[in-house]
Order: C-alpha cells, then sequence, then structure tokens
C-alpha cells in the first residue's frame, strides 16, 4: 500500500504578545492572512497544545453540539 506525502510544507508564525493598554491584558494578535489560511474567524474557541518539547500549538476546538431528542406525539 502506497502512503502520499503531503505536499504542502507547514508554515510556522512567530506572532508577538501585545498588551491591551485599557485592560493590561495580552493579547494574540493575528493577520487576516492567517486566519484566512487557517479557516478561523472571531469569536472561534481555540485550544493550546502542549507539544511536550517547548513548542505549543493553537487549534481551533470541535464544538460539540448537543442533540436533542424531542419525543413526537399524536392524539388519535
Amino acid at each position: 500500500m502506497e502512503t502520499k506525502k503531503n505536499s504542502t510544507p507547514l508554515k510556522h508564525y512567530t506572532i508577538t504578545l501585545q498588551e491591551d493598554p485599557e485592560t493590561g491584558e495580552l493579547v494574540l494578535p493575528f493577520t487576516e492572512e492567517i486566519l484566512i489560511e487557517l479557516g478561523w474567524k472571531e469569536g472561534d474557541v481555540l485550544e493550546w497544545i502542549d507539544n511536550k518539547d517547548g513548542s505549543w500549538s493553537l487549534v481551533k476546538k470541535k464544538i460539540k453540539k448537543n442533540k436533542k431528542v424531542v419525543a413526537k406525539s399524536k392524539t388519535i
């Protein structure tokens, strides 16, 4: 069985944290290019993954939607 290698090289980005002057909170400012390439948008939930080598990955968290089962009844 033959496996194909992904021919698209991985891209690495370095982003410098910025401090919000009003709140003092740290902000990770993503460029529009990064958001488009990763398929992220404002409001997405992101998850930090410790790569156990001193680096971290940031991935879009998959949100499970609760499926409500509604019993339908009919009066005869």
